[in-house]
């Protein structure tokens, strides 16, 4: 919408309420596009990087930039994380003693139109709490005066616009000074590259962390507990050091070597197969979910089974199954090979057997029987695991064995 005379409309009125919340001087608050709303308009206009001209309106582009910073404000204040340099911490100290002065009109600390080097560390904490200042150039204009009027209203304290010492006490806090990821522990509230590292592991080792923002939230504080509860340690949803570490492992090498547990279950589609098994077949379904093929897949046969002549023996013991492919596509079914190759199976898909399906064995399985381990042989050099012994039809996935099986 272009507003191009003085007048009074809905839309006015919330632009108008908006540029307040910024900071800019709209003077009466009215709902009229007066002299005073116009070059408040102006003002935001200079100071956006994409909006290059003057006039004393907004088109439609320059008001949804207009409502997504005012949105943008609509939170409880972030913490970052960085290392800060000498100079800053120079500049904490002035700012931490110009908030306690007291000024001869009565007011404390220091407000609009201060200008000094200190104010560039005013404005980069504004900018890590989460309310953007637009610039960080060590003059205390009127955005830097409404990201601190936000900040204040978010942190519970009387709304001045000015940088006191009950305000100071609240932004000094608003920065990790810190070059360590997870010292101290990341946490509820963090908006940092560390913490969007985190959620890009979370995501790849399949914890589910949500977006990937850089904002610690209540979701990713979920998806740690996740990976608490796997590695058996605190259950408090804080990513330390310990667990970061084993985050990086999980996340750059899922498939991690199964318990040696052989206690027979019954599993999916009723089939009977023992928990190492289990482990390794549900790590191959993980890593298949995140390249396309979603998990539930279903099971002809199980382990510790002779019902099938064809199996030639395979399943009498551990570690054998058959899985069904028939809603499947060509490349999800080569992307389930790959997985079960990957998570230490033997596995082949038996397109020409009646009905189709993928033939997996766990290698290292101590309860595999001697025709299943003539198949583990058979794989390992290369051939399909079949009577005659012919090349292994999938040579173009290889032998992805895991670091366990080696």
């Amino acid at each position: 919408m272009r507003i191009t005379a003085p007048t009074s409309t809905p839309d006015i009125a919330r632009i108008e309420r908006q540029l307040d919340r910024l900071g800019y001087d709209v003077g009466a608050r009215d709902g009229v596009q007066d002299a005073a709303l116009t070059a408040a308009i102006k003002a935001f206009k200079a100071d956006q990087n994409d909006i290059d001209n003057d006039v004393g309106f907004l088109g439609k582009r320059g008001q949804t930039i207009l409502a997504a910073e005012v949105k943008a404000l609509d939170h409880d204040p972030y913490r970052g994380r960085r290392a800060l340099t000498l100079e800053q911490h120079r500049q904490d100290g002035v700012l931490a003693e110009l908030s306690k002065r007291q000024n001869a009109d009565g007011t404390e600390g220091i407000g609009e139109g201060a200008q000094r080097p200190g104010i560039q560390m005013l404005q980069l904490r504004l900018r890590a709490a989460g309310f953007d200042p637009q610039h960080v150039d060590g003059v205390f204009d009127e955005r830097t005066r409404g990201a601190l009027e936000q900040f204040q209203q978010a942190s519970g304290l009387e709304v001045t616009g000015r940088l006191d010492a009950k305000t100071w006490a609240k932004l000094s806090r608003t920065i990790i000074d810190t070059d360590q990821p997870a010292t101290p522990v990341q946490t509820v509230g963090e908006r940092s590259r560390a913490v969007l590292r985190t959620e890009k592991l979370l995501e790849k080792a399949g914890f589910k962390p949500g977006d990937a923002d850089g904002l610690f939230t209540k979701r990713t504080e979920a998806a740690v507990r996740r990976l608490e509860a796997e590695l058996k340690g605190p259950d408090d949803g804080k990513l330390g050091v310990r667990e970061l570490e084993a985050l990086k492992q999980i996340a750059n090498n899922p498939f991690v070597e199964p318990k040696h547990d052989y206690r027979r279950v019954v599993y999916r589609d009723g089939e009977v197969l023992n928990r190492r098994t289990i482990q390794m077949f549900e790590q191959a379904e993980n890593w298949a979910a995140k390249h396309g093929v979603p998990k539930g897949w279903g099971f002809y046969q199980g382990s510790y089974s002779t019902s099938v002549d064809a199996s030639a023996n395979t399943h009498a013991g551990g570690g054998a199954m058959d899985l069904k492919t028939f809603d499947k596509t060509p490349k999800q079914i080569h992307t389930m090979v790959e997985a079960l190759r990957r998570a230490g199976f033997a596995a082949y898909y038996r397109p020409t057997m009646d009905p189709p399906h993928i033939h997996a064995i766990a290698i290292g399985d101590r309860e595999l029987s001697s025709d299943a381990r003539g198949q583990v042989r058979e794989y390992l050099a290369g051939g399909d695991g079949l009577i005659g012994s012919a090349p292994d039809p999938h040579r173009d996935i290889g032998r992805p064995l895991p670091e366990w099986a080696r």
